[in-house]
Order: C-alpha cells, then sequence, then structure tokens
C-alpha cells in the first residue's frame, strides 16, 4: 500500500513540474524540444553544452572568460563565451564586449576597417592612448580609446586623426618679452625702436618657456639678419645635446626651423638664441609647435573655448571654439596678457592682437 501511495505521488509530482513547464515556455510538442531550449537564461541547451557551459545551472549573467560581456550577451551575438582566447572570438585584437558596445561585428575581423571614415582603423581607435605593455590577460579591456563610430569623439569639429596627428601652435612668444632692459642702450644687444623686435649682435637672447605635456615639439625663430653675418645657434640648456646651428639668414623676416619633432617632457625650459660678435641678428618671435591635441577632451587648455569651431549645441546654446577666434588650442593666454582667451572672447576682446613690424 505504501508502495502504491509513492507511485501516485511521484506521478503526481512529474505531471505537476510537465504542467509547470509548459505554462512558462508554451506546451512542447515532444520531449526534445522540451529539453532544447533554457528559457531562464535565454539560451539553447545545446549551445552552452558547445560552450562548455552547465545547462542546469542559471549562468545568463556570469562571465567565464572575463571579457564584461555576459553569457547571454555572447550567445545574441554569437561569440565565444568561455576560454583563454574568448575575449576576442574574431581574433582581431580587439575585445568582444568593446565591439558590441560601438555596434562593431566582434565574430567578423574589423580592426583595419574604418568605420567613422575619420581616417583611423577601428583598431586605431581601440588602441588610442594605451599604456605601453597593456594586455587584456592582466589588465582587462582599455576602455579609454576614440569613438570607432564618431568621426570626433569630443564633438569639438576636429577629427579623431587631426587631433592625433596634426601639429598645432603651443606658444609664439615675442622676444621682446624678455629683452634685458638693463642692456638697452648697448649697440650690440638692444630692442628696435618700434619695440617690436630685439637687436642682438654677438649677444645671447633666453626665452623661458614650460612644457605643459609629454610629447613632441617643433621649434622656429622668426629673424632676419641686419647688416652683417648670416647665422645664429640656438640651444635649448636643459635638453642634453639640443644644439643646433641656423645658418644663410635672409635680410627678410623670415621663420627659420630650430627643432623638428623634439621630444620634451613636462618641466621648465630655456631656449637660447645667440649670434657671435659681428653677426647682427634681430629676433622677432619664437614659435613652439606641439604634435596632436587630445581627441577626448574638447578643451585642452582649459580656457573656456572649445578646440576647433564654434558649434551650436541641441539647446541653441553657441559654444565657442579657438579656431573661429584665432586662438591657439593648446595655450589658455593666447596673447599672454594675463586674461584666459574664453574671457576675452565672452567680453568682445581679441585674444590674439596682430603683432606688425617695420
Amino acid at each position: 500500500m505504501y508502495k502504491n501511495f509513492l507511485k501516485k505521488s511521484l506521478a503526481f509530482l512529474c505531471a505537476f513540474i510537465l504542467l509547470t513547464v509548459s505554462l512558462a515556455v508554451g506546451t512542447p510538442a515532444s520531449a526534445n524540444e522540451l529539453l532544447s531550449s533554457d528559457k531562464s537564461g535565454n539560451m539553447l541547451d545545446k549551445g552552452e553544452i558547445e560552450n562548455r557551459l552547465n545547462p542546469i545551472v542559471f549562468d545568463a549573467y556570469t562571465d567565464p572568460d572575463n571579457d564584461e560581456l555576459p553569457n547571454v550577451d555572447e550567445f545574441i551575438h554569437h561569440t565565444i563565451p568561455t576560454g583563454a582566447d574568448g575575449w576576442d572570438s574574431d581574433d582581431d585584437n580587439m575585445p568582444d564586449a568593446w565591439e558590441v558596445r560601438y555596434d562593431l561585428n566582434p565574430i567578423k575581423a574589423d580592426a583595419t576597417i574604418d568605420s567613422d571614415n575619420d581616417g583611423l582603423t577601428n583598431y586605431e581607435e581601440y588602441t588610442y592612448s594605451l599604456p605601453l605593455g597593456w594586455a587584456f590577460s592582466t589588465h582587462g579591456i582599455w576602455w579609454n580609446g576614440t569613438n570607432p563610430t564618431n568621426w570626433d569623439t569630443d564633438g569639438d569639429k576636429i577629427s579623431d586623426k587631426d587631433e592625433i596627428n596634426n601639429w598645432y601652435t603651443y606658444e609664439k612668444i615675442q622676444a621682446e618679452y624678455y629683452f634685458d632692459n638693463s642692456v638697452v642702450f648697448s649697440d650690440n644687444y638692444f630692442i628696435s625702436s618700434d619695440n617690436s623686435a630685439v637687436h642682438l649682435d654677438g649677444k645671447t637672447l633666453k626665452i623661458p618657456f614650460n612644457v605643459r605635456w609629454n610629447g613632441s615639439y617643433n621649434f622656429f625663430v622668426y629673424v632676419r639678419f641686419k647688416g652683417t653675418g648670416y647665422s645664429m645657434g640656438v640651444v635649448i640648456p636643459e635638453k642634453s645635446g639640443s644644439s643646433t646651428f641656423v645658418s644663410s639668414i635672409s635680410d627678410k623676416w623670415n621663420s627659420y626651423s630650430a627643432y623638428s619633432n623634439l621630444y620634451l617632457t613636462i618641466g621648465c625650459y630655456n631656449l637660447s638664441v645667440s649670434t657671435a660678435s659681428g653677426t647682427i641678428v634681430q629676433v622677432d618671435y619664437i614659435l613652439i609647435e606641439k604634435k596632436g591635441l587630445d581627441p577626448l577632451n574638447p578643451d585642452v587648455d582649459n580656457d573656456g573655448l572649445y578646440d576647433g569651431y564654434d558649434i551650436t549645441d541641441d539647446y541653441g546654446n553657441v559654444i565657442k571654439g579657438e579656431k573661429s577666434h584665432n586662438c591657439f588650442a593648446l595655450s589658455s593666454d593666447t596673447d599672454r596678457d594675463g586674461m584666459p582667451d574664453g574671457e576675452e572672447v565672452r567680453n568682445g576682446l581679441n585674444p590674439n592682437p596682430e603683432h606688425l613690424l617695420t
């Protein structure tokens, strides 16, 4: 009698389970259909088994391959959810989760494609500013690259590629700002009558400057010879081996390259311009260029102006840009008058007045 009761109870329990499953997933056409799906996790049992997951454990939101893409999303995008190489299903060196985030195809090798037509490949967008030695196995996904589906990640109207590869004016330093007034009346070291250039004859003009970002820099000296002599020496004392010699200086105002692609780290430096006795040169200004802005920051110098051109946002507000107002994107005070460029623009002032020579 007890055995009959046990059999009936077991049969009732099985019927209850089948009824519950039927209500949850619909009436199956066969036992195979009932066992072919895992509605609780939205992942087919067959697929879980093929990918070494457990079909009887709710694991839709676990992440066995630690690629920041849970199993359910791996199944939706047909990526590999397990294994040491599961983080990059298509072997294009871009993580599945990163590709999914930017609507790329994680199962098609598309590293060399330029999805937003900005001149950078998808892989270059992913690896922008990637620290040296960064590896997925030890550091995980690099999330601080540029957007591969937006030609202008920071919205300043300068393309990502141009922000990374182009040269931009860093400083334009007028020589007379650093003229030594104690020798103003010396015949071989004086400022021109219009206060616009420094006259050197066998003397050295030292111009201090600060480097605010590590990077590559170009230096140009705008000069002309006056009277006799055609050469000058330029040196950055703090940079070992940086001495250079500029010859064949014209009697017309011209820009001469002193350094090209010189790598400097953050710090204080001096640029010294000198001539031999009897070599008379007038120096107007020193122009410093830096390679690259920051495609992730629309206002690199934090002066209240976007690096590019004026833009109108979604609410009709005009955001002023450096290029629309003849300012330098890497200098918060282009004319070095003590007032930030953004403040001058907002008050209708000229942040970069023309410097005239006579």
